[in-house]
């Protein structure tokens, strides 16, 4: 917010070329939520996942959740690498 002096997700761009700390620390914590192995995430939902063994219903339950979480942080990825489709369509709203 300081380095773009905005809070506007849709004008924070390129993140990782301009800040590229943040970015390795915004990946780690993201592969940490989503539960990509050898991360903290991944140890609880691996254990979740042995609780729920047997019963079907809760197991599809935890993994839409995971893949909820998961598409979640792909805006994310548009604000570490930059432009994305709807830039063009901000950048006219901006200019009328």
């Amino acid at each position: 917010i300081k380095y773009y002096k905005t809070r506007e997700i849709y004008h924070i761009r390129e993140v990782f070329k301009n800040l590229p700390i943040v970015s390795i620390s915004l990946i780690i914590g993201i592969l940490s939520i989503t539960g990509f192995p050898y991360m903290n995430g991944f140890v609880s939902k691996t254990l979740i996942k042995y609780h729920f063994k047997g019963n079907l219903i809760l197991t599809i339950c935890m993994h839409l959740i995971n893949l909820g979480t998961i598409i979640s942080f792909i805006k994310v990825a548009f604000v570490l690498t930059g432009k994305n489709k709807f830039d063009k369509v901000i950048e006219k709203k901006e200019n009328h």
